[in-house]
């Protein structure tokens, strides 16, 4: 069971699990907002490997600044545990999947396109 404040977040309920991780809504209470906060599943909080991936995870989000991405705030441990702390986005599956927008989609799919028909032709690749 994960403690109901981590740090300086105090946590309102259970968002979602899967195979590595539980998604929390939280609320950070020094910024008043909303977070998302991941953890380990119970099952592997004794896994180094398992521990060492979400760190990893944190740090390669971290990385990315995309309007698509919600950033991460911050990767911390307390006690056996890692949290990554990120901004709460909308919709139930708004950890792994971002919010895609018509106009968005259409210029990413007609990018790819674009750049997958030079792929073919053998013409040189705008990479």
């Amino acid at each position: 069971m994960i403690p109901e404040m981590i740090s300086h977040y105090r946590v309102i309920c259970k968002l979602g699990e899967g195979g590595m991780g539980e998604v929390y809504l939280a609320e950070d209470t020094k910024l008043h907002r909303k977070v998302a906060i991941k953890s380990l599943p119970a099952k592997l909080l004794m896994d180094k490997k398992a521990q060492k991936r979400l760190v990893i995870e944190a740090q390669a989000a971290a990385q990315l600044d995309h309007p698509n991405i919600c950033a991460i705030h911050e990767q911390l441990e307390e006690g056996d545990r890692s949290f990554i702390i990120r901004r709460a986005g909308r919709g139930p599956f708004s950890w792994n999947r971002p919010q895609r927008h018509k106009a968005a989609e259409h210029h990413h799919h007609s990018s790819w396109k674009s750049k997958s028909a030079g792929l073919r032709t053998g013409e040189d690749s705008p990479w």
